[in-house]
């Protein structure tokens, strides 16, 4: 900023009272008129630098108090650009996190369904698995149950029989056998 004027105009003005001449009498009246212009003017003048004093104390203060205000301004503009800054890449950081979050849980679905899937297959083929073995089951029971009975068949056979036949039957089966 340009520094303020700091003459007044006023201190340039003579205001000394001028010398007259002994001879002139009728100048006395002039004097004395001029002696109180002199001392109106000088009033005027002490006035006028009071003001100018104090429009000058004003207007530092003005600039002092604006260049506080400014600079103030300035610091209050650099943290909030600071803060925007800051926002700014917290905005695209959580953006960034965003996307991956949504690729993570679109990935996840896609993982879910798969295995959804598969579950259905692995559950269709244990229900084919568990009919086969227990058709097998059935089976083998039916089988163990005839085996059983042609046990006891044979069993209530073997009762029946006198003990020669049994003879001649064993040693024509290991006649046979040899």
């Amino acid at each position: 900023m340009a520094s303020p004027v700091t003459t007044n105009p006023l201190d340039n003005i003579d205001l000394s009272q001028p010398e007259s001449p002994p001879d002139e009498q009728s100048d006395s009246h002039e004097q004395s008129s001029t002696e109180l212009q002199l001392e109106t003017l000088r009033a005027e003048k002490a006035t006028l630098e009071a003001q100018y004093g104090a429009l000058l104390s004003k207007l530092t203060t003005m600039r002092t108090t604006l260049g506080d205000k400014l600079r103030q301004d300035a610091d209050e503009l650099d943290r909030r650009e600071q803060q925007i800054c800051q926002l700014q890449a917290q905005n695209e950081d959580l953006i960034h996190t965003t996307e991956n979050l949504n690729t993570e849980l679109i990935s996840s679905h896609e993982e879910t369904e798969r295995l959804h899937h598969e579950l259905g297959q692995i559950r269709l083929r244990m229900l084919d698995h568990q009919k086969q073995l227990d058709s097998e089951s059935y089976e083998r029971e039916e089988a163990y149950r005839e085996s059983q009975d042609e046990i006891e068949r044979l069993r209530n056979q073997l009762e029946d029989r006198p003990k020669g036949e049994i003879k001649n039957e064993a040693i024509k089966r290991d006649q046979a056998d040899s």
